[in-house]
């Protein structure tokens, strides 16, 4: 198969590599869509230690597809299946796995090379993490479950209520993706970005109640005002740029 292969920051080639053979449990998948996430820019731009241990390694991690293969032991699925998985699985085993704390899993098994046109999951997210598309959900949409995953998550665990007043800092797709929920949580969004294009697109996808344009307050002291001003207020700050100052000034 073709499939982009990563030697190292800023070094990745297509490549005719061979599709691997389903072990006990795992899938192989055709690849329909996949996503860039703004980790692969910062692992394509500086390298990822934790998610490409060695190289040359296939590259891409958010996609979605149609099950081709199936390797011994596998029920849940079968050819034909459409699919999206995600890029990482627990183990349940570990000290925070037993606390429930997953995402800090010891032993978390990571999954790269959805830029391809096939992939072959792991056992292990198989089971736990990979799931059959609804027939009305198409794969581009699909795609996008794992980020989706993340923002779900955030927002079960800032409780968002309705009537409440919620400040976004960021207008990524994480940032819109939370004003969004929060909108649908029924909260008042106050969402603050700098990117022109992006400042249109909170426009038409988020539907939220107020944007703020950074761009006029460039001292990062100042964006808390920008969220205060006229006394808003704010119950929930969630922020989604990921500076420090951001959180120092802010939290």
């Amino acid at each position: 198969m073709k499939a982009i292969q990563y030697y190292g920051p800023q070094n990745i080639k297509l490549e005719e590599v061979m599709v691997k053979p389903p072990q006990d449990g795992e899938v192989v998948v055709k690849v329909v869509s996949a996503l860039t996430c703004g980790t692969d820019v910062k692992t394509y731009r500086r390298g990822h230690p934790v998610l490409i241990k060695n190289i040359p390694s296939g590259f891409g991690h958010e996609f979605s597809g149609i099950v081709e293969k199936i390797g011994r032991g596998v029920e849940k699925f079968k050819p034909g299946d459409r699919v999206v998985a995600a890029n990482s699985a627990p183990c349940g085993h570990c000290f925070y796995c037993r606390r429930g704390e997953y995402n800090l899993c010891e032993n978390l098994d990571l999954l790269n090379g959805a830029y391809a046109e096939y992939i072959t999951v792991p056992a292990r997210i198989v089971e736990k993490n990979m799931l059959v598309l609804p027939d009305n959900l198409g794969f581009d949409r699909a795609a996008f479950c794992e980020p989706l995953a993340n923002v779900v998550h955030g927002v079960e665990r800032t409780g968002i209520n309705p009537g409440n007043t919620v400040g976004i800092i960021g207008i990524g797709p994480i940032g819109l993706m939370f004003a969004r929920l929060a909108k649908l949580k029924g909260a008042r969004v106050i969402l603050a970005g700098r990117n022109p294009i992006k400042l249109k697109m909170a426009e038409e996808f988020s539907q939220v109640d107020e944007i703020v344009d950074l761009n006029k307050y460039p001292n990062p002291e100042k964006i808390f005002r920008a969220f205060t001003e006229e006394e808003k207020g704010l119950d929930i700050a969630i922020e989604c740029v990921g500076l420090p100052e951001i959180w120092e000034r802010i939290f």
